[in-house]
């Protein structure tokens, strides 16, 4: 689910230009194809940090082209997502989670930092206390 296609364009000087598709404010760049690929997870994920900011949703990726290059989000920063979007589509506020868990409000704060290694474990609790539960699934790499 959390596998964005990309558009990579070559500019005059080589340097090849990469735009995350359907995700306003993720691009970057790399001296390769390789070299921007490498670099695109964190201009995802850095525009879902905006996004989260501004308590945006989320957008699902697009399904990419026949041959087109993806940029996939690691399982950890995919549910801190989910939890984030579990709690802004219900509404439920950070101080209302910490609460629920009998935690600090920084505790979920860093359940909500893309940047940040919680451990699954504590996702799970989260995600738990908002009455869900993540399924791990096997798909053939691309």
């Amino acid at each position: 689910m959390w596998n964005y296609p990309v558009t990579l364009i070559s500019d005059t000087n080589g340097t090849i230009l990469l735009t995350v598709d359907g995700v306003d404010g993720a691009h970057t760049f790399g001296d390769t194809k390789a070299d921007a690929l490498a670099h695109g997870e964190d201009a995802l994920l850095t525009a879902f940090i905006g996004y989260m900011r501004l308590r945006r949703a989320i957008p699902t990726p697009r399904r990419p082209k026949r041959g087109q290059a993806t940029i996939h989000v690691s399982t950890l920063a995919a549910l801190k997502l989910l939890l984030y979007e579990v709690m802004r589509q219900r509404g439920t506020r950070k101080s209302d989670l910490a609460r629920q868990l009998d935690v600090s409000p920084t505790i979920v704060d860093r359940l909500l930092d893309l940047r940040h290694p919680s451990r699954l474990a504590e996702l799970e609790r989260a995600l738990g206390a908002l009455g869900r539960h993540y399924e791990v699934s096997l798909a053939v790499a691309s």
